[in-house]
């Protein structure tokens, strides 16, 4: 699986030798050399990959490639191109929006632990760390982002202290409030409330008003993500997390995924599009109860008092 890491403008030239996929006069084309009609990418969006695309990519094994596609290309048809790249052994794929100068380079993903069969006994949980996710969705009302935190707790681990995901509740030992927040009468009390009453492991995230974004009724409003998003990043603290992600619906405009992903940098130095088709959600109704960093950090202290509350 490939994400998305932010990188420097560049001019119009093909970026580092890579080879220029594009599309000209509705044909899909490697350089000059034309693969196939375009349209014949928009049939299928359960489509995995292009066959005809990965053959062509097959005799460049190991060299770049430059995704250079149209603002309204849906994201599954991207998400063929990158497949289809993968499956030739392509080198990390660059991609772009027609006639625009930037370009983001695709990478791995941000690191995490993953559980497993607690065979240590039940580990001390150290703190948590939010994975977050901005789940970009298009509908008939338009294109809209949904922003949540799911809390990974944090253990120590062959010497190591990181982020786990998927270990049951029964291989967590739920830390005391009272030790894990000495001194943050604030916290520990988010902590103790999560602890008698439980609390919810994923939370939504909002700006102000309650929404992440305002919908975008077309792609002339995506400037305001461009304005607005920037000032949400800052007053949820997004700049300062590692585990953050941008999951993009199948029919999502490639203009919309950039218009998110433009509004992390310079904040987040590395964001992810996860090659899934994702589910929808349905408009937001502006009732994120998470709208600042503290906010964010007040709910990751409630789960893990509610650790303590699953556990007796």
């Amino acid at each position: 699986m490939w994400w998305i890491l932010l990188s420097c403008s560049l001019g119009p030239s093909a970026p580092g030798g890579a080879l220029h996929v594009t599309v000209d006069d509705n044909a899909l084309k490697i350089g000059t050399e034309a693969v196939g009609p375009w349209r014949d990418l928009q049939l299928d969006p359960t489509g995995e990959a292009h066959p005809r695309m990965s053959q062509a990519l097959a005799p460049h094994a190991g060299q770049p490639i430059w995704l250079d596609l149209p603002a309204d290309t849906p994201f599954y048809v991207v998400r063929k191109l990158l497949n289809s790249a993968r499956h030739a052994d392509s080198g990390p794929p660059i991609l772009s929006i027609q006639g625009a100068s930037r370009t983001f380079t695709l990478s791995d993903p941000p690191s995490y632990g993953l559980g497993g069969a607690c065979t240590e006994g039940a580990l001390p949980v150290l703190g948590t760390e939010p994975l977050i996710t901005l789940s970009v969705q298009t509908g008939r009302g338009g294109t809209w982002v949904v922003g949540s935190a799911r809390f990974l707790p944090v253990v120590e681990r062959r010497g190591q202290r990181r982020p786990v995901d998927g270990l049951p509740d029964r291989c967590l030992a739920a830390p005391d409030c009272g030790h894990l927040f000495a001194g943050d009468p604030v916290l520990e009390a988010a902590c103790r409330e999560g602890s008698e009453a439980g609390a919810p492991g994923r939370v939504l995230l909002g700006g102000g008003n309650g929404c992440l974004l305002p919908i975008a009724s077309g792609p002339g409003e995506l400037e305001a993500w461009r304005r607005e998003l920037p000032g949400r990043i800052e007053l949820l603290g997004l700049g300062e997390q590692e585990l953050l992600m941008v999951m993009p619906e199948a029919g999502v405009r490639l203009d919309a995924l950039i218009a998110v992903i433009e509004g992390f940098q310079p904040g987040v130095p590395a964001v992810g599009s996860a090659l899934l088709i994702q589910g929808n959600d349905g408009p937001p109704i502006c009732n994120a109860p998470v709208r600042s960093r503290a906010d964010l950090v007040a709910a990751g202290a409630r789960w893990l008092g509610g650790l303590r509350h699953t556990g007796e």
